[in-house]
């Protein structure tokens, strides 16, 4: 009677008669109107429907802020809008971990106007990320650790951003990246670069890439370039490199040297020699200056004083 009076309903709700255990007549009665059924020192729980968000633009025509946890399972349409967002988006922040593909979204919704859009998703093999960063000035495609996580950030023309942030699933991850920097329409104005050098090296294969690319930035990982030496101790090759020579002419050239993530010793003092021997064999296809980042202060103080000839390959 309270409740009834009161107009409201519990969360909980205690059986305490005595037997084995409730009949299931009186389990599904009680689940119309309550969340949980608890009897002795057990509970039940009732499922209910995963929440609809299917009317939220008509709810707010002049929405400016979006942030959407996306873990839904069900068609455009049913759970989510499946028409354009108001055009009154400044900023959406969308999260999913199940199969609510949020790259799909960006393209139903039309999101290409709005200033900042920001994913979180899994890499699927079937992902067409390219349409998202279509129009990049500025592009910037890393991996994470031990390259389970991806982050993609770029920024787009009229100070639009976009951020996507993936955990891999797909097992070739360098040719799903490398797809995107092979798309020359979104990329046509791109200017500005940051990239691993294996995706680097895939997407350069026999094809010119970029025609207003002037700064590039490559990031080299050790499984990239390491390899046995003839004593049996690792040593990094730099011969991934040469597809800098199918580079467009470039501005500016820095490099970035990565340690394995189980390896204790920075790159040696060898391998920073080796290194700029490699790039003078690049000098007709490079910069006339690279910046080198990733050695210890020791090796950078060693190769400053060698860093004359060309190019000149300055270490930070």
């Amino acid at each position: 009677m309270a409740v009834t009076r009161s107009g409201q309903l519990p969360l909980d709700f205690e059986y305490a008669e005595y037997a084995d255990a409730p009949t299931q007549s009186m389990v599904d009665a009680v689940g119309r109107y309550f969340d949980r059924f608890q009897y002795e020192d057990r509970s039940t729980d009732f499922p209910r429907p995963y929440w609809r968000f299917h009317l939220i633009f008509d709810l707010c025509p002049l929405l400016e802020v979006l942030y959407l946890h996306c873990n839904f399972v069900g068609a455009l349409g049913d759970v989510l809008p499946a028409r354009p967002a108001p055009r009154t988006l400044r900023k959406v922040m969308l999260d999913s971990w199940t199969s609510c593909n949020l790259l799909q979204l960006y393209a139903v919704w039309k999101l290409q106007s709005v200033a900042d859009v920001q994913l979180q998703m899994p890499l699927g093999i079937s992902a067409r990320i390219a349409p998202f960063v279509s129009g990049a000035v500025e592009l910037s495609l890393l991996f994470e650790g031990d390259r389970e996580a991806v982050h993609i950030d770029s920024q787009l023309s009229d100070a639009r951003t976009r951020k996507l942030t993936c955990e891999a699933l797909v097992v070739n991850k360098i040719a799903t990246l490398a797809e995107i920097l092979q798309d020359g329409d979104a990329l046509s104005h791109l200017h500005t670069l940051t990239v691993p050098l294996s995706v680097l090296s895939l997407t350069l294969a026999g094809a010119y890439r970029w025609p207003r690319l002037a700064h590039l930035s490559v990031h080299i990982y050790a499984d990239d370039v390491l390899e046995t030496h003839h004593d049996g101790a690792p040593r990094s090759s730099w011969e991934e490199l040469k597809c800098l020579r199918a580079a467009p002419a470039l501005e500016s050239l820095a490099l970035h040297v990565h340690t394995s993530d189980g390896a204790c010793d920075p790159p040696a003092l060898d391998n920073a020699r080796d290194l700029r021997q490699y790039l003078a064999t690049l000098s007709r296809s490079i910069p006339r200056e690279v910046k080198v980042y990733g050695f210890t202060a020791a090796i950078v103080h060693e190769m400053r004083a060698l860093d004359s000839g060309e190019p000149r390959v300055l270490f930070y």
